[in-house]
């Protein structure tokens, strides 16, 4: 019972977007070299890793786990802020890639806010945690 009165005021009082999903969210950058390194215009290195797809395995004796991970190495995730729209550096050797990444409004956490109230998307809509990233591409030119 405390636990649904904790959920109640933390969505009436904060947002959706920031109780479910938080401040941070992955962009997924396609085509990517396993050299690939991100960075922020400040200069700032952003740390990567490689996108993990797990699918179910047929055969599963017990004990063992029923999900296999596997990795695409030429996909790479990278923690950004909701929040803000920002400017990336991809490089590669001698490539140098900047891109502009803007925040999209999503529509689910829109909706849900909107019938949660407006304090909810008051909240979500000043701190901007209702809002993902489109994934990018490399252009390995």
């Amino acid at each position: 019972m405390r636990a649904l009165l904790f959920l109640s005021i933390a969505v009436l009082f904060t947002g959706c977007a920031t109780v479910f999903s938080g401040y941070y969210t992955e962009l997924e950058i396609r085509n990517a070299p396993d050299s690939l390194q991100v960075q922020t215009i400040d200069g700032v290195q952003l740390p990567t890793r490689p996108f993990s797809i797990q699918e179910a395995r047929q055969d599963v004796a017990p004990g063992e786990s029923l999900y296999e991970t596997y990795f695409d190495k030429s996909r790479l995730l990278v923690q950004l802020r909701r929040g803000s729209d920002h400017v990336l550096i991809l490089k590669s050797g001698q490539i140098e890639q900047r891109v502009a990444v803007y925040g999209k409004i999503n529509p689910w956490v829109f909706g849900i806010d909107l019938l949660c109230g407006i304090v909810p998307a008051f909240f979500d809509a000043l701190n901007g945690n209702w809002r993902y990233f489109s994934p990018i591409e490399f252009n390995k030119k």
